[in-house]
């Protein structure tokens, strides 16, 4: 498989080697600094049961080990067609609207996941934008919105774990989290988003778990924020999340003593159902504004006006639209339709399976996390029995269970698709080291040894990364993305960007592009700001002399520029 080439994983061979040399370590010397490492968990122990402590020192951690990797990765640039998509819609919201009206020469400016009619905006849903916006309005930067979401998911995440295994194991869940995922990897370096998904998830399950325990408003509305959040980030995927909780919490309801009923209608039902209802007024509402209709999804208008591949592997592909640019057109049918056309054989189904199973295992995973997956599954096998589980055992396989069914059916996936499912995830790695930690090898705490060493080197992993350059350890490309590889790409756009940007006055940059029949379409060009009439720099397809003309008259107060992105370098 190409994605296994080693220049492109070394990181992850390094990560497999030191696992390999733990296992052996822990049949061997395991008693190796064990007190002083008992002191230590002992220490650990007493901040973590600190609730409100612990909560702050996870997202303080996360936010303080990214701003110290500012020397090494600093302030990324957009470079994928879907982060130019959501930094429009920040845009939108800074100039004070949620949506732009359509441009008077849009026919020139269509470009990849934004919608031009009946309003100029992202396809995408808003909360996203909202988190860049954010970060723009608070620093002058969108990327502040994303670690900010990435220390709340880290947050959201260890107050969930706190009450569905423990304080010192929910610690330190999400300390292992922040060290993976906000320093390196594409969640906490890109405008692509995954932190907010799952950040919901967790706020989802960590209500349901408390509610379970004694209803009480607060965590009832912390419940509906997650459900909010999900609404408005990654709706499907949050779906398959909210199906299984709901039915959790019903069954839970229905047990109630009549005595009681009233009081959980008072502090849960009512709280949840103002929640989202509150939700589907304001995304109906935002659908009007954007779409014209309130149960019309941006995402939807979009996937009618362009695409010909269908969302779902079980759907038939829609008619070919008219496209009016030539790299629309080699997007969509030479790029998106056949990863719809892979998935309808068994072989290229299961590739497709595999390949998406792989971006998730990359990034959430990793040989670190799946020693103990691996460890509890040899060792506890007998305990697996669905008798034996307990309530919380038992939810988290169905609620594997569904998400995993309803990623399956789609034709595309990300590692980001599956981010609802994070903390899911979390639970049971860390219910697998618990489970783990009690082993022994011929009377040797080789399990105790393991679930010490693993955090361990999550964080010598991080250091090693940080380390990559003068190591010359090669990091390799951004694809497929893992939890250390997050270096943006390097696009011609940029440097050219940035010349305009010191020449006086506006400019108008014609992108001139030929039909090259294959998938290699330059999708990161036409991108432009909310308010196009007043940006420094617009750019537009080249559509030959007489139309490219009406555009530079109607933008006659702009230098002209063109250029030619089919050959190679642009020129």
């Amino acid at each position: 498989m190409e994605l296994f080439e080693t220049n492109r994983l070394m990181l992850i061979y390094i990560e497999l080697a030191f696992v390999v040399a733990l296992a052996f370590a822990a049949v061997t010397f395991s008693g190796f600094a064990s007190e002083s490492l008992a002191r230590t968990e002992a220490l650990f122990s007493l901040l973590a049961r600190r609730r409100g402590l612990a909560l702050l020192m996870v997202g303080g951690l996360a936010i303080a080990m990214r701003l110290a990797a500012l020397p090494i990765l600093p302030i990324p640039r957009p470079s994928i067609d879907d982060e130019f998509s959501y930094l429009l819609q920040a845009d939108t919201y800074l100039h004070g609207r949620l949506t732009n009206p359509t441009p008077p020469m849009w026919i020139h400016l269509e470009t990849f996941h934004i919608n031009m009619r009946p309003t100029y905006q992202s396809k995408y849903p808003p909360a996203q934008g909202i988190v860049l916006a954010t970060g723009k309005l608070i620093a002058g930067y969108p990327i502040v919105g994303v670690w900010l979401s990435m220390a709340a998911m880290c947050v959201a995440i260890c107050w969930m774990l706190q009450e569905w295994i423990s304080p010192e194991w929910a610690m330190a869940g999400a300390l292992i989290l922040a060290v993976r995922l906000s320093v390196f990897s594409y969640w906490g370096n890109s405008y692509w988003g995954g932190a907010l998904p799952a950040t919901g998830g967790a706020l989802l399950l960590g209500g349901l778990v408390r509610l379970r325990k004694s209803p009480r408003v607060r965590d009832s509305l912390l419940m509906g924020l997650g459900i909010a959040i999900l609404a408005s980030s990654r709706p499907y995927e949050g779906l398959l999340l909210c199906i299984p909780a709901s039915v959790a919490l019903l069954f839970w309801w229905l047990k109630e003593k009549k005595t009681e009923f009233f009081l959980v209608m008072r502090r849960t039902v009512f709280p949840l159902v103002l929640c989202v209802g509150v939700t589907a007024i304001a995304m109906g509402y935002y659908n009007w504004r954007v779409t014209g209709h309130p149960l019309r999804l941006p995402y939807q208008l979009n996937e009618m006006t362009y695409e010909v591949a269908p969302l779902f592997i079980f759907q038939s592909p829609r008619p070919q639209p008219l496209y009016n640019h030539d790299a629309l057109r080699e997007f969509y049918l030479l790029s998106d339709l056949p990863q719809y056309q892979q998935t309808q054989s068994v072989r290229g189904l299961l590739l497709s399976w595999y390949q998406r199973t792989e971006k998730v295992w990359l990034l959430l995973l990793g040989p670190a996390l799946t020693l103990p997956l691996l460890v509890a599954l040899l060792i506890r096998a007998r305990e697996l029995k669905w008798k034996r589980l307990d309530w919380r055992g038992r939810f988290l396989v169905w609620t594997s269970a569904v998400s995993i069914a309803g990623l399956a059916i789609e034709v595309y996936g990300q590692a980001h698709y599956a981010a609802p499912m994070t903390c899911v995830l979390m639970a049971i790695v860390l219910l697998a080291m618990r489970r783990m930690r009690r082993w022994e090898w011929h009377g040797k705490p080789a399990g105790l040894f393991l679930s010490r060493a693993i955090p361990l080197t999550c964080v010598l992993m991080l250091a090693l990364r940080a380390a990559a350059g003068p190591l010359h350890i090669d990091t390799g490309p951004t694809w497929p993305p893992t939890w250390y590889n997050s270096d943006s790409r390097k696009l011609p756009r940029d440097g050219i960007e940035k010349g305009l940007e010191k020449v006086p006055g506006k400019s108008l940059v014609l992108v001139s592009y030929k039909a090259q029949g294959n998938s290699d379409t330059p999708h990161e060009w036409i991108y432009n700001a909310a308010d196009i009439d007043s940006a420094k720099i617009v750019w537009a397809w080249d559509m030959g002399a007489a139309k490219n003309q009406e555009l530079i008259d109607y933008f006659n107060d702009r230098q002209v520029w063109k250029i030619e992105v089919s050959e190679i370098p642009s020129r």
